[in-house]
C-alpha cells in the first residue's frame, strides 16, 4: 500500500494534508440521508438508496452508517450547508442568465 498526498491546506498555524491509498478510495452511491442518531460523543448518519417504488410506497436500503465525533460533525454540517447555499445561488444565477437570454431571443 502506497499513500499519496491528495490535497494540502493551511488552517491557521496548522498544515492539513489529505492522503489516500494508491489502490483507490471506496465510493458508495447513496440517494439520501434517512436519519441522524446523536450519542454522547458521536453522531451517526444513516445513508440510503431507494430499492423499490410503488404507488404510495418506497423501500429504502441502508447502504452505510457514517459515524463521526460531534465536533467533526459540526464542521461537516457547516461545510455542507455553505456548499448547498453556494450551489443554490449558482443555480439561481444561471436561471436568471437563461431567462434574460430567452427574453432577448424572443424580442
Amino acid at each position: 500500500m502506497t499513500l499519496r498526498k491528495v490535497h494540502e491546506v493551511k488552517a491557521g498555524d496548522r498544515t492539513i494534508e489529505l492522503i489516500a491509498d494508491d489502490s483507490g478510495v471506496p465510493e458508495l452511491f447513496v440517494e439520501g440521508l434517512h436519519g441522524i442518531l446523536v450519542g454522547n460523543t458521536h453522531v451517526k448518519l444513516n445513508l440510503y438508496s431507494v430499492t423499490d417504488q410503488a404507488e404510495g410506497r418506497e423501500t429504502r436500503q441502508l447502504i452505510t452508517r457514517l459515524v463521526m465525533p460531534m465536533d467533526s460533525y459540526a464542521e461537516f454540517a457547516g461545510r455542507v450547508s455553505n456548499h448547498a447555499r453556494e450551489l443554490r445561488e449558482a443555480v439561481a444565477a444561471r436561471a436568471a442568465v437563461k431567462k434574460e437570454s430567452d427574453e432577448e431571443t424572443q424580442s
